[in-house]
């Protein structure tokens, strides 16, 4: 199936358009073919924005109408009141359509042609922050099957990652080396001895 079949390749791009992020994603789609359940989801979205357009053009003529008789207008103030409305509500209904549609197909999964809308998104959040975001993403459901087993898989992964804090310490020794001396008082009468002696002027005991 050639390129030019695609349901993006007629939407025209203009410079505006390339200054945002979905019309940047657009560029991308024009050349790409949607599954069949990503067909499925558009066709879906598609006739949300027609159905809210719709309602939204009756609900405003039923209104236009409704103010024109209560105000006694003649046929043609009413009529044309009714279908200034109208277009007023077909326009809000189908902007009102619109984020239905969108909202429904940015949650879609496991969906190439929306991470390529995601990737251009979180692109331009990254490009205000000043930060860079990788070009390159999976176009299609198998290569990021491959790239996350390649990325689970790879048994090097992770082994050289550091340690907690708390594991590179070493552990407390509390055993010493050096023998307690003989002479270190062990009971409390060692200790009263020790207080009853006399010592000179250079710390000797004065037997």
């Amino acid at each position: 199936m050639s390129s030019a079949n695609g349901p993006f390749s007629s939407i025209p791009v203009d410079e505006r358009t390339m200054n945002h992020p979905l019309g940047r994603a657009l560029i991308r789609l024009k050349t790409y073919q949607p599954t069949l359940e990503e067909q499925e989801a558009l066709k879906t979205a598609s006739r949300r924005v027609t159905v809210y357009s719709l309602v939204g053009a009756g609900a405003g003529g039923f209104l236009g109408n409704y103010l024109g008789r209560r105000r006694n207008w003649n046929f043609r103030p009413r009529i044309a009141c009714a279908a200034a409305v109208a277009i007023v509500g077909f326009y809000t209904g189908g902007f009102l359509g619109l984020r239905s549609a969108a909202k429904y197909l940015y949650t879609l999964p496991n969906s190439p042609m929306m991470d390529i809308v995601r990737h251009e998104i979180k692109k331009e959040e990254f490009r205000r922050m000043g930060a860079t975001l990788p070009e390159e993403i999976p176009d299609s459901a198998q290569e990021r099957s491959t790239y996350s087993v390649n990325v689970s898989g790879d048994s090097s992964w992770g082994q050289e990652a550091p340690s907690s804090p708390f594991s590179a310490q070493p552990q407390p020794d509390f055993q010493t080396s050096n023998p307690v001396d003989a002479s270190f008082p062990r009971s409390r009468e060692d200790w009263e001895d020790v207080g009853k002696r006399r010592t000179n002027q250079y710390g000797d005991v004065i037997e």
